[in-house]
């Protein structure tokens, strides 16, 4: 029991340390509602979110929300596909009491979702790490991964592909830039996801709007940030670049080089 104890005190203490405050989790695989699936109720809608998956504990699964509904509006206004979700998701904010209109078959009902934060990555095999850097006047979410001891580890830096996507998935989603970088942590590597702008927890300017070098500057500065773990090893530092990535480390290496000694 003392044990138990503990460790609540510790996770509790962990995330105490955290800068930027969790974004609320609805918990759900969201789906354009297509218009076959709208035309399976004897009522006419024209626009709605399906959800092929809810998953078990979430926001959504605890609001009564099921796998294969379709959200039609949220507090009185129409959802026209899923891009609207995570707006307003970030609008709300965790905590928030959110009212869908939902269609089940050929029924309609109103179900209320008290939004949860979103779920934080545990791992028995290595500490998770969530903080943030101050990019420009805006808080930028960072993960990190470090093996056991003290350090200092060679670090996997990852930059991902081209859009706009968060690196801070729900454990519950199968991601595999989360599962390539747990697997370079169980060989001895740190690691660090730095979250594009507006997206995730993150604060600042839409993604969308970002240029090229917008997205290297942030990169650059995030790395910059990463002074003050002193168990990060940044003489012996890899720039993983995926797809998009391949050509923002260049840049990125040119004011901060990644090298092996």
């Amino acid at each position: 029991m003392l044990q138990l104890f503990l460790i609540l005190i510790f996770t509790a203490a962990a995330f105490a340390k955290d800068p930027l405050p969790r974004r609320a989790w609805f918990g759900a695989q969201l789906a354009p509602a297509t218009s076959e699936l709208l035309a399976a109720s004897s009522k006419k809608f024209e626009t709605g979110v399906a959800l092929p998956n809810v998953f078990p504990g979430s926001s959504a699964a605890e609001g009564g929300i099921m796998s294969g509904d379709i959200l039609l509006t949220a507090n009185g206004l129409p959802l026209r596909g899923p891009q609207d979700v995570g707006p307003l998701l970030k609008k709300e904010g965790a905590g928030a009491d959110i009212v869908f209109e939902v269609l089940r078959a050929d029924k309609v009902m109103s179900k209320i979702v008290h939004l949860k934060e979103a779920p934080r990555e545990t791992s028995d095999e290595f500490e998770i790490i969530y903080d943030a850097a101050n990019i420009d006047g805006y808080l930028r979410r960072i993960i990190l991964t470090k093996p056991k001891g003290d350090g200092p580890f060679p670090t996997v830096v990852l930059m991902g592909g081209l859009g706009c996507y968060s690196v801070d998935v729900a454990p519950q989603q199968p991601f595999a830039y989360r599962d390539i970088l747990y697997n370079f942590t169980r060989n001895g590597f740190a690691t660090v996801r730095i979250e594009k702008t507006g997206m995730g927890d993150s604060q600042g300017e839409p993604c969308a709007q970002q240029s090229f070098f917008d997205e290297t500057h942030g990169l650059t500065e995030g790395i910059k940030s990463l002074d003050r773990f002193r168990w990060i090893d940044k003489s012996k530092m890899i720039y993983f670049g995926h797809s998009m990535g391949g050509l923002t480390s260049p840049v990125v290496y040119q004011d901060i080089p990644a090298r092996e000694s």
